[in-house]
């Protein structure tokens, strides 16, 4: 079975938010809302986080699961107390991500991307 649609454009959105994340990390840094240190987390983060469109691309269901977990899960602390210090910037780079990963968490657990899924299983 072929690659559905809808997991090519769930695993392109993810590059962007990927993308999205380096970008507003660089300007936090510039501006000088970030420290070095927080910096060069936020960007070993943004390169451990490529693991997950690589290993969805190629039919791992298990990663599709802990990508989902993670997103939901970072926005669920968001609404917990973690959100507290944000920084405008902050605020607005989370909620362009929300949209993001919504589409994203549509695409990957459409029938045609569960069924590819199960398969690459089998």
């Amino acid at each position: 079975m072929e690659k559905p649609k809808s997991v090519e454009q769930a695993v392109t959105a993810i590059w962007i938010t990927i993308g999205i994340s380096v970008v507003f990390s660089l300007i936090r840094k510039w501006i000088g809302d970030s420290s070095t240190v927080l910096f060069t987390v936020e960007i070993m983060l943004c390169g451990l986080w490529c693991i997950f469109p690589y290993k969805i691309s190629n039919g791992s269901n298990p990663t599709r699961y802990v990508y989902s977990i993670f997103s939901l899960g970072g926005y669920l602390l968001l609404l917990g107390n973690g959100a507290n210090d944000f920084k405008k910037l902050h605020w607005i780079e989370s909620v362009i991500i929300f949209f993001i990963h919504i589409f994203i968490l549509i695409k990957l657990f459409q029938k045609d991307s569960s069924e590819w899924f199960a398969q690459k299983h089998s």
